[in-house]
């Protein structure tokens, strides 16, 4: 973007029509670096942060007013420069295809907790309150997964009684591990009537 010209949708830009551009959309310098990374890149608030400002520029891109000929009027120098398409202002953040499939679960929040997030909000809600779920990273498909089903569910912990349960033998167990005990206690009483018979064997 920096250079002589640059490719937004298949057409070679000028960075003088591209510096127009951002300019009559109130786009900062620096999110011409956006484009280089693809959407999976970011870290999700960053990510929404960018594709918040894209669809700023679009909104604005919408209300300045176009002559038949599609073009724009230069507010200060009364010039026509053409006007970009929606394409074309998109690419100046991300590539469109990032922007339309990527990133479609940006736009599908429907939870104001979320978007507070996501923001950075100084009242947002701590990331388990908002997710379900503590983690270090949040990726695009946790937030898949949060429009679809809402918030994450914690693994249900075992109870003390089910833990106990779980270490209770079962009826195969106590027979299998009990016989040996039982022959062991059999033949300390089988003994001693051994050793008196080998006794009067002996006296005869």
């Amino acid at each position: 973007m920096h250079g002589s010209a640059s490719s937004i949708s298949g057409q070679k830009v000028s960075s003088n029509l591209t510096n127009l551009w951002m300019k009559m959309l109130n786009i900062d310098q620096s999110s011409l670096h956006y484009n280089r990374k693809r959407a999976g890149q970011f870290d999700i608030k960053q990510a929404f942060e960018i594709h918040e400002k894209a669809r700023q520029a679009l909104d604005d891109m919408e209300a300045i007013p176009k002559t038949i000929k599609n073009t724009w009027v230069h507010p200060e120098t009364g010039d026509e420069i053409p006007a970009p398409g929606r394409n074309a202002v998109i690419n100046l953040f991300i590539s469109t295809s990032s922007f339309n499939d990527d990133w479609k679960c940006f736009r599908e929040i429907t939870d104001p907790e979320m978007k507070r997030w996501l923001r950075d909000d100084p009242n947002a809600l701590r990331n388990e309150d908002v997710w379900g779920i503590n983690q270090i990273r949040y990726g695009l498909q946790d937030l898949r997964n949060f429009n679809d089903h809402g918030k994450f569910k914690r693994k249900k912990k075992a109870t003390q009684r089910e833990s106990l349960q779980k270490r209770e033998p079962s009826r195969h167990e106590e027979q299998t591990y009990g016989e040996p005990s039982r022959r062991r206690e059999s033949s300390r009483h089988e003994e001693p009537s051994r050793n008196k018979s080998k006794g009067k064997q002996r006296e005869m």
